[in-house]
């Protein structure tokens, strides 16, 4: 075999290799996205039914109350061995809702995003930590008028709520939005 047709036979076989390589990846991506897609729209729906109910009640406070006691439960229930999920906030209310570095600087760029009108409704990538690659991917959490009774702006908040959130937040940051802002996100992390 000459050298023009081994160095042909590398480079084909290179070439077709990426290519299987880049398809396996794109499979993967998608992949992550659909149960990333699920996982989020089922919790979400899961915290909205405890939080809907209250708000029928009429008891503001009670959301709280749900709130403080459940949320993190339902949340860490959507956790298994290879996947972890929380909310994430920049303005937090209960100190495990802290984001890590790579958080931080996503809702720093969904903030920015939002305000020059550019918000997407996912934010994901593969990233490697520890030499470990994760797939990693937000879902921006935006503030709707029922979400005001607790997080909208203090001096229109009533005493009760300010005193249940008090009572179980004392180093609350997650007041003052109006509707439209940016609450924080959901945040999901899949080992691969």
């Amino acid at each position: 075999m000459s050298l023009l047709k081994i160095v042909l036979t590398v480079v084909i076989s290179f070439t077709v290799l990426t290519a299987q390589i880049a398809a396996q990846e794109t499979n993967n991506v998608e992949e992550n996205l659909q149960k990333s897609r699920a996982v989020i729209r089922e919790l979400h729906a899961s915290l909205s039914k405890e939080f809907s109910i209250a708000i029928k009640e009429g008891e503001i406070e009670k959301v709280i109350d749900i709130c403080h006691k459940s949320a993190q439960g339902i949340t860490n229930s959507f956790k298994t061995d290879n996947q972890s999920i929380r909310r994430v906030s920049l303005k937090i209310r209960n100190p495990k809702n802290i984001p890590d570095s790579y958080e931080h600087e996503k809702l720093m760029q969904i903030e920015r995003d939002k305000i020059k009108g550019k918000l997407q409704t996912e934010y994901y990538e593969l990233t490697e930590e520890s030499s470990v690659q994760y797939f990693r991917y937000l879902s921006p959490i935006i503030i709707k008028p029922p979400c005001l009774s607790c997080h909208g702006e203090k001096g229109k908040l009533s005493p009760a709520v300010l005193k249940a959130i008090e009572g179980k937040y004392p180093k609350d940051k997650a007041i003052d939005y109006r509707s439209g802002d940016m609450r924080g996100a959901f945040s999901l992390k899949i080992k691969q």
